[in-house]
């Protein structure tokens, strides 16, 4: 068994082309592509150079195939994802879009990322909704899922329409037990009528692509959203929204969706009385950058290849090292939980005393790759 696992170390290393004069201990911020995506983008590139128009031809298709193979990957169905550009593209699909009225409240916490914060800021001033940013935890490194659930059940009313947070904090490395904050959100929506009750949101970008489920609906929300650039090691400048059919009826598109069920109703002047997947009409417009967009169905099928158990061991050992060795440094201020179910791939630290971007600059030049938390950003 140990050798099978070097070896498969070995041929997953070999996949991709780093600079091994550095030890990349970054790579959740922005990932390298494997061989098989890199190659697929070149391709698709290639025949883009060659005969633009003629290729072009080929996108309904192509298109198909990527939403088919994010599917595949989350065991789902095509016609509950949208393809996006990004995670920020995909947050602001799903908040900027929920249907609210004025006095209706967003949950959300102080922990969330700077794009969640700022998106909701806008959806209040254009919906006239409320946001209120809650405390899930006073102690990251000492978090129990009690304390965060707790946090939660009190602050949510009879106004709150929306609970949107993150799967794990980029600023602490703490994983919300999500699975257990469904529990307390259908328990509450058993008492509701359909329009009143709760949404349950995640940016998911730092935990899909490490945490191992065996469809996505067992993950314990209603939407997820995420880009593909970071643990799924996909195209840069890719994202998705997975979301229930209750949850996208919930939604008002905000762009004009280039998906043929979308778009083969207006080009026969048929707007109303049509029916069209709800993902599928929020699929965000325009022209992506097609060669990285088609190459995302190669990087699910490189992870589905690996396997989602075997890469979520691999890197919880290696996070465990990390934080293990961590906590034996005098001077370090570990921000992430030890215990696995709070905590995932991420690892956040400080060291006492000392600007992080000072550090980082210093384990650069010692040739390790290290990142800031947003905040220093």
């Amino acid at each position: 068994m140990k050798k099978r696992n070097i070896l498969l170390d070995t041929f997953i290393k070999q996949q991709f082309n780093l600079d091994e004069d550095y030890i990349h201990l970054s790579l959740c911020l922005i990932a390298s592509h494997p061989s098989c995506v890199q190659s697929m983008i070149d391709h698709y590139q290639f025949q883009l150079n060659r005969n633009p128009a003629l290729f072009y031809r080929n996108k309904d298709s192509l298109n198909e195939k990527v939403l088919q193979a994010a599917a595949d990957y989350l065991v789902s169905h095509p016609d509950n994802i949208a393809l996006t550009n990004n995670t920020t593209e995909g947050l602001a699909l799903v908040y900027m879009g929920f249907k609210l009225d004025a006095g209706d409240e967003i949950l959300t916490s102080i922990h969330d990322h700077y794009a969640s914060d700022k998106i909701l800021f806008f959806k209040a001033k254009h919906s006239r909704a409320i946001v209120k940013k809650i405390e899930l935890y006073k102690n990251s490194a000492k978090v129990t899922e009690q304390e965060i659930i707790e946090n939660i059940k009190k602050n949510i009313n009879v106004k709150t329409r929306l609970l949107a947070l993150t799967w794990v904090h980029s600023c602490t490395g703490v994983k919300l037990p999500v699975i257990k904050i469904q529990k307390l959100i259908t328990a509450i929506n058993s008492s509701r009528i359909k329009h009143e009750r709760i949404i349950f949101s995640i940016d998911a970008v730092h935990g899909l692509g490490v945490e191992n489920f065996n469809n996505v609906a067992d993950i314990g929300c209603d939407f997820l959203i995420s880009g593909c650039h970071k643990w799924l090691h996909g195209p840069r400048g890719t994202g998705l929204v997975w979301g229930t059919e209750e949850a996208w009826m919930r939604l008002i598109p905000i762009s004009a969706s280039f998906d043929l069920p979308a778009f083969l109703p207006w080009r026969k002047k048929a707007y109303e009385n049509t029916f069209c997947p709800p993902a599928r009409s929020c699929n965000p417009g325009g022209f992506p950058n097609f060669e990285y967009r088609w190459a995302l169905a190669e990087a699910f099928h490189f992870n589905n290849s690996i396997g989602k158990k075997v890469i979520n061991q691999k890197i919880f050992l290696l996070a465990d090292i990390c934080k293990q060795g961590l906590q034996k440094i005098q001077g370090i201020r570990l921000y992430t939980p030890l215990e696995k179910k709070l905590s995932s791939g991420l690892v956040c630290f400080d060291v006492i005393g000392c600007d992080p971007t000072m550090i980082v600059d210093a384990m650069l030049e010692k040739k390790f790759l290290f990142t800031y938390r947003p905040e220093y950003y």
